[in-house]
C-alpha cells in the first residue's frame, strides 16, 4: 500500500472545530448518537456542511467515540463527508494524495477498514471521484476480500458464511472496478485481476452468488483485452486549466 494506516489520535488532533466544541463534547460524553443528535449536528453545527479538515475531524471523532448510533447517523456521516471530499475539493472530484492519506488515517485501524460505515464512505468517494490515488480503490477491494475470507475480522458481514461471495460483495467490487477513479479508470488493472483470481480460487467450491461469475469473467476479459490500461483520465491540474 502507498498509504500509511496509523489512526490519528483524537485527543491531539481536535484542537479546533468548525462547529462549537462544547456541543460536540456533550454528544461524545454520552457515548451515543440519537436521532435528535443527528438533527442537531445537521441543522445547527453543520448547517453549511463541512468546509475544512477541522470539521471533517469532528465528524470522525463523533463517529469513533460513539458506541451506539441512530441509523440516521450513517447516512448523514457518509453524505456529508462525501460532499466534503468530492465537491469541496480543489478542483472538485479530484482526491489529492494528501486528502486520501487524511481520509484513510481516520477510517483505517490496524491496517483494515474499521467498519461498514467507513467502507461505504470509501466506496462512495471512489465512485464519485474523477481521480484519486490508485491504492485507494485497491484498498476498498482488499476490504471486500478480507470480509469474504475472514468475516469476523472484516469490515462488514460479521455473521456471514466465510469463503462465500454474496451479492453485496459483487456489487461493491463492480462499483470500484468500473469507477472512473478506479486504479485503471473504466478498465481492469493487473492488480485488480489478481485480487479477483485470488477470490475465485478461494471460493471455487462455494455457493457464490450467481452474479459473481459474470463479474469475474467480464473483469478478467477486460484486463486481457486492455492490458495497458485505460486512457489517462484528466488529472487535477488539467481540470484547473
Amino acid at each position: 500500500m502507498a498509504f500509511s494506516t496509523s489512526l490519528l489520535r483524537k485527543d491531539s488532533q481536535m484542537n479546533e472545530f468548525s462547529a462549537p466544541r462544547d456541543d460536540i463534547e456533550l454528544i461524545v460524553a454520552k457515548g451515543s448518537i440519537s436521532a435528535e443528535d443527528v438533527e442537531k449536528v445537521r441543522e445547527v453545527l453543520f448547517k453549511d456542511g463541512i468546509n475544512d479538515r477541522a470539521g471533517a475531524e469532528s465528524m470522525f471523532w463523533l463517529d469513533q467515540a460513539s458506541a451506539t448510533k441512530d441509523p440516521a447517523w450513517k447516512e448523514f456521516y457518509v453524505d456529508s463527508l462525501t460532499d466534503y471530499f468530492i465537491w469541496k475539493a480543489e478542483p472538485a472530484k479530484h482526491i489529492s494524495p494528501e486528502d486520501a492519506q487524511f481520509l484513510l488515517d481516520h477510517v483505517v485501524k490496524d491496517g483494515r477498514v474499521d467498519g461498514d460505515t467507513e467502507l461505504e464512505l470509501l466506496v462512495n468517494i471512489v465512485h464519485w471521484a474523477d481521480s484519486c490515488p490508485e491504492s485507494m480503490a485497491l484498498f476498498v477491494m482488499e476490504a471486500v476480500r478480507d470480509s469474504i475470507l475472514d468475516p469476523n475480522a472484516g469490515a462488514y458481514g460479521k455473521e456471514r458464511r466465510p469463503n462465500v461471495i454474496d451479492a453485496v460483495d459483487v456489487e461493491i467490487l463492480a462499483m470500484v472496478i468500473h469507477a472512473r477513479a478506479g486504479a485503471g479508470g473504466f478498465n481492469v488493472t493487473r492488480e485488480e485481476a489478481e485480487l479477483l483470481f485470488e477470490l475465485n480460487n478461494a471460493t471455487i467450491e462455494a455457493e457464490n452468488h450467481e452474479s459473481w461469475r459474470d463479474l469475474f469473467v467480464e473483469a478478467v476479459s477486460n484486463y486481457l483485452m486492455f492490458p495497458n490500461g485505460a486512457p489517462v483520465v484528466r488529472d487535477a491540474e488539467e481540470s484547473r486549466r
